[in-house]
Order: structure tokens, then sequence, then C-alpha cells
């Protein structure tokens, strides 16, 4: 059981950091002026840093990619995780649905 709360306890987290991320995304392209996206564009640095904070802690590499994967691979994966973070984050919530699911049953 204590599995199931700490996944619960990280799709809480990461499904705020997705829902506090929405604005600055949307700032970040198309903000009226340079410092509104500039503002935007740390609000959603931090945002990612906090998901890549939930990530590590909760190991949820393991999730994505295996647990047979190397440091050096999981290494390589998150420093491309700010580029894709949008589709990441939504990626790893349904993982780790599916996840909780599963061991539900």
């Amino acid at each position: 059981m204590p599995e199931i709360e700490k996944l619960e306890r990280a799709l809480e987290k990461l499904l705020k950091i997705q829902d506090d991320s929405r604005w600055p995304m949307h700032d970040k392209e198309k903000g009226k002026n340079q410092k509104i996206r500039d503002d935007a564009q740390r609000e959603l640095d931090h945002q990612i840093y906090l998901a890549r904070f939930v990530i590590k802690e909760n190991d949820l590499l393991n999730l994505k990619l295996g647990e047979n994967r190397s440091g050096h691979d999981k290494a390589l994966w998150m420093s491309e995780f700010s580029k894709y973070f949008s589709d990441d984050i939504k990626e790893f919530i349904k993982l780790i649905r599916n996840k909780i699911e599963e061991l539900k049953s």
C-alpha cells in the first residue's frame, strides 16, 4: 500500500505542476511584450525544476524508461526534459495513473 500512496502523492504534485505551467507556457509564446515573455519563461523554468525534482524523488523514470536503463541514459533523457516538458508531463501522469490501477487490481 505505501507504493500506491507514494504514486498518488507524486501524481497530485505533477497535476499541480501541469496546471501551474499552463499560463506561463501560453505567455512565453504569446505574451504582449518581452517582459511578459521573460517572466513567463522564469516561471516555466521553476515548474520544470519542480517536475524534475518529483520525477527523481519518486524514481518515475523507471516507469517511463524501464528499470534496466543506465544512469547515463536517464541523465540524457532528463537533459531533454525541458524541451518536451508539456508532452512528457502528460505522459508521466498517464503512466502513474496506469501503475496505480495496476497495483490496486
